[in-house]
Formats: C-alpha cells, sequence, structure tokens
C-alpha cells in the first residue's frame, strides 16, 4: 500500500514529475546564462567582452548594451529564479509564471531578430528553449502539480 508521501515523491518514470524536473533544469539554465550574459553586458556596454558588435545596434532604439543587459539580468536571470521559487515551492502563482516565462522567453528572441534584422544560432537555442518551457508548463500533468 502506498501513502500520499510516497504518491508525490520523485520517480524517474513518473512522467508528471519528469516534466516539471525538466521545466526546473530548463528554468535553471535559462538563469544562469541570463545572468552572466546580461551581467557582461552591464559592467561591458559596449559588448566587445561578449563578441557583440556595437555596429548590431544600428536601426535599434539602444545605444549600447546597458539596457539589452538590465532586461537579460533582471527578468531572465532573476526573474528565472523567482519562477524556480514558486514551482519549488507550489505558490499559487507558479504555473502562471512559469508559462509566462516561456512565451516572455520568445518574445524576447522574435523581438531581437526583428530588431537586429539577423539571426544567430542562440536565437535558435533560447527561442527553442522558451517554446520548451512554455510547451511544458502546458502539459495537463505540470498544470495539474503546480495548481494544486
Amino acid at each position: 500500500m502506498t501513502t500520499a508521501t510516497e504518491e508525490r515523491r520523485f520517480r524517474p518514470t513518473d512522467s508528471r514529475r519528469l516534466a516539471l524536473w525538466l521545466y526546473v533544469v530548463g528554468a535553471f539554465g535559462l538563469g544562469v546564462t541570463a545572468l552572466f550574459g546580461g551581467g557582461n553586458l552591464l559592467f561591458d556596454p559596449s559588448g566587445s567582452r561578449m563578441n557583440m558588435p556595437a555596429e548590431w545596434l544600428v536601426g535599434t532604439p539602444f545605444p549600447d548594451y546597458f539596457l539589452p543587459g538590465l532586461f537579460l539580468f533582471t527578468v531572465f536571470g532573476v526573474g528565472s529564479f523567482a519562477v524556480l521559487y514558486g514551482v519549488v515551492r507550489r505558490r499559487v502563482w507558479a504555473w502562471h509564471a512559469a508559462l509566462g516565462l516561456g512565451i516572455l522567453l520568445v518574445g524576447w528572441i522574435l523581438a531581437q531578430m526583428y530588431l537586429l534584422q539577423m539571426v544567430n544560432v542562440l536565437h535558435f537555442v533560447y527561442g527553442g528553449l522558451g517554446l520548451l518551457l512554455a510547451g511544458l508548463a502546458l502539459l495537463p500533468s505540470v498544470r495539474t502539480e503546480l495548481r494544486g
């Protein structure tokens, strides 16, 4: 006979837990890389530290990489860890935040491609990650898990 505690324990074969675990890993990776990338752009708004030429910003509303770096650092860096806190602690807002993070990441990547008028391999990586995060959050098992 299994107890309620045993039912909620993680088992790799449990697809509900596996999807949630994949979400946590993806959001954690996003958060770490956004803190690193955004932080580098805040400390060096010229972008040279990250091999991002100033010419890429021609035609955009940005004179340098400071504001995009600030957005990256706060929204996807700090924001990812705030979402992870809600997911792990099963806060009432966790599911909406988890879905929103994925959708916002896709929007950020599309805006970058539009403003820069170019496509980079990282656009596919992070655009794909955004789709994955949103898709995982939309799974009925994850919705049920996060909505209690």
